[in-house]
């Protein structure tokens, strides 16, 4: 019982993390791929620097 009550708790502090992370908007760590810029590595762009 013990290790149920433990997995609800870590679910609820996840899914709030999530949401908080969603509420406050994209968070520029994220990694995306924005095929609008061309480049060897397939257009990716880390922490929202565009390629120059």
């Amino acid at each position: 019982m013990k290790k149920i009550s433990f997995l609800i708790a870590f679910l609820v502090c996840i899914f709030s993390i999530l949401f908080y992370i969603e509420a406050e908007g994209p968070s520029p760590t994220i990694i995306y791929i924005d095929p609008g810029h061309g480049g060897m590595d397939g257009g990716a762009v880390v922490d929202g620097v565009k390629e120059s």
